[in-house]
């Protein structure tokens, strides 16, 4: 087997581990704020994911992870992630807006779920 065809092997498998890598940040992203119910220790690096996913929407940051799939499969050229593996498969193309909001709103009752969680019970009247 030629090292070019290992470099290439290579390459497309550290492109694959960072499509796996999105995909896993995306699910971490959209259903973490509920893993804190169990795990309230997640919330942390959950408010980084969604900090992130902020800046990401907001600021226009570029995402890491995209750039490390173009330099590991050129061929995917300057389409990003969302446009490339979701739009069109996981949602109707042209919806990412709609997404983001899904997105926003499950966070948020996740959210909401946790304050739920963490209020202390009221005690009770005497009566």
């Amino acid at each position: 087997m030629s090292v070019h065809l290992l470099a290439g092997q290579t390459s497309s498998l550290l492109a694959d581990a960072a499509v796996v890598l999105h995909f896993a940040y995306l699910v971490f992203l959209v259903f973490g704020g509920f893993l804190a119910w169990r795990a309230p220790r997640a919330i942390w690096p959950h408010l980084a994911a969604v900090a992130w996913a902020i800046g990401v929407v907001v600021i226009r940051y570029p995402c890491p992870l995209t750039d490390l799939e173009r330099y590991f499969r050129p061929s995917v050229g300057e389409r990003g992630f969302i446009e490339r593996y979701l739009e069109g498969v996981i949602y109707p193309g042209g919806h990412v807006e709609a997404a983001r909001l899904f997105v926003v709103v499950v966070v948020t009752i996740s959210y909401l779920g946790i304050l739920r969680r963490r209020r202390p019970a009221l005690p009770p009247t005497a009566g």
